[in-house]
């Protein structure tokens, strides 16, 4: 579960128990155990990704491949804290599979939920929102977003679907992200063009869906004209939840000019309400000083980061914008730190611009994963509430995903 900033990440759901089918050993043990997902892609060779666990996450902490084992997936493995598995989502079958963790941190494969009955071709969207209770976890289709998929942890089962019943706009078509609070599941929608058209192209508003998960049904629906896209979503300490566009797509309409390209802004669902506030909404490019700039992330209540895009650090665009999608696939992004209220971010000093990596909120901090020059390895930088980049984890391949088991 995602976790607020100051907060234990079992702080949204009740998954912190003792687990029946953990063993002895796993129940009696204290010392702290982190799952980590790792993908190594040598140049014209397939991806191989890869589950292992670590003890620590600081200052000095390392990995490698020794003890490793490889998945079946090219995404982040997820689970809880106070559970003895890790869940692997498939990217060439539609199916989780559950292995177990053992007290020394070794890992067994375990049995597996099917939603082939959905339609569905492979399930590694099921990793973008874990759990919301013990036996209850949620995520939505993102090759057909039209219902949000329901299916049990504990027992491998499907629970059953929610309609969201969104509409195509031309040609456009629905792209979901879902947030939760202890009181709601919010899916949040925009429209893009898709990937096997012009991606560049995005619509006119977004959308906001609040959902009951005592109950599973909607509880209200409101369009957002302020922003055409909202991907990064994190949640301060009351419960509201910040969001904001993916800083990849930031600099489009740099690259690429209008109509392209994404409302560089951020906006936020205050606690206890299902819908944005009308008061509040934050103009990114402006807090980075006219440059493009997403991916806006509060790690405190008097602090957050957001990554902005550094043309001067990449190519040159070619005559006619040729080579605009290899351009934005260059290490361009840098993240800046801005004190809540301040006129504008600050640049943070002695870091080395990268492409954009994940996000990840790990024991209530929040990280971002930096891919080496030649991909070999990768760091978890820590986005401090001091307003720095500190070093937490290094290790073998990209990083693409940690949580804390134990």
């Amino acid at each position: 579960a995602v976790a607020a900033p100051g907060a234990e990440p079992d702080a949204l759901a009740p998954m912190a128990h003792s687990d029946p089918v953990a063993d002895a050993a796993w129940q009696a043990s204290t010392e702290p155990l982190y799952v980590v997902t790792t993908r190594i892609q040598n140049t014209g060779e397939a991806a191989h990704t890869f589950l292992l666990t670590v003890p620590e996450i600081g200052p000095g902490a390392s990995f490698t491949l020794e003890h490793a084992v490889e998945v079946d997936a090219d995404s982040a493995a997820f689970g809880a804290q106070g559970k003895p598995y890790a869940y692997v989502a498939s990217v060439s079958r539609p199916t989780v599979q559950r292995w177990q963790v053992a007290a020394d941190g070794s890992l067994a494969p375990g049995p597996l939920i099917d939603f082939a009955s959905l339609g569905m071709r492979r399930a590694d969207s099921a990793g973008s929102l874990s759990f919301y209770a013990a036996d209850k976890a949620y995520f939505c289709n993102q090759f057909d977003p039209s219902e949000i998929v329901i299916w049990n942890p504990q027992t491998l089962e499907l629970r059953g679907t929610i309609p969201l019943e969104l509409p195509l706009q031309g040609t456009l078509r629905p792209q979901v992200v879902l947030s939760q609070r202890q009181d709601r599941l919010f899916a949040i929608v925009s429209w893009q063009q898709e990937f096997a058209r012009d991606w560049t192209h995005f619509g006119e508003h977004v959308q906001v869906v609040a959902i009951d998960p005592a109950t599973d049904t909607i509880t209200g629906r409101v369009d957002e004209s302020r922003c055409n896209s909202l991907s990064s979503v994190s949640t301060a300490a009351d419960g509201t939840a910040y969001l904001s566009a993916a800083a990849y797509y930031a600099p489009l309409r740099a690259l690429l000019g209008e109509p392209s390209g994404v409302d560089t802004c951020a906006l936020r669902i205050p606690a206890g309400a299902e819908s944005f506030d009308p008061g509040y909404g934050l103009e990114l490019s402006a807090l980075a000083g006219g440059r493009p700039a997403g991916d806006f992330w509060l790690v405190a209540e008097d602090r957050a980061f957001l990554r902005v895009w550094h043309s001067e650090r990449v190519s040159p665009l070619a005559d006619g914008n040729t080579n605009w999608e290899a351009v934005l696939q260059e290490p361009g992004f840098m993240w800046w730190s801005w004190r809540v209220g301040e006129p504008e971010a600050e640049p943070i000093t002695e870091q080395q611009a990268s492409s954009v990596g994940q996000l990840l909120q790990v024991d209530g901090k929040t990280y971002s994963t930096r891919l080496s020059a030649g991909g070999a390895s990768s760091l978890l930088e820590e986005l401090h509430p001091d307003g720095e980049l500190r070093p937490a984890l290094s290790g073998t391949g990209q990083i693409l995903g940690v949580f804390r088991i134990r």
